[in-house]
């Protein structure tokens, strides 16, 4: 019996460990990811500024281009941090 339970606490730590590791690589994906999508923002935005002609509607597009890009992934994570998205279908369940 005692070694069954043995047994069964180590697989039950090396499936935490596993899922931690999971979750820390998500969570590095996401990073870079939302790194990416920012950089390439920006240089769409300067492509923009760089490229057409010079205008008020020029200046909102990249302006708009820059917000979204780089404000985009922050605002996402700050929703999906403040109201658990996406939210667990056991954790509804629960409330």
């Amino acid at each position: 019996m005692l070694e069954m339970t043995g047994k069964q606490v180590s697989h039950r730590q090396e499936l935490e460990r596993k899922q931690v590791e999971r979750s820390e690589n998500r969570m590095d994906l996401g990073q870079k990811f939302g790194f990416t999508v920012a950089g390439m923002c920006i240089l769409a935005s300067t492509m923009v500024l760089t490229t057409a002609p010079p205008n008020w509607f020029t200046s909102l597009a990249a302006l708009g281009l820059v917000v979204v890009g780089v404000g985009g992934p922050a605002v996402a994570r700050i929703f999906a941090t403040k109201f658990n998205w996406p939210s667990n279908k056991a954790d509804s369940k629960k409330s």
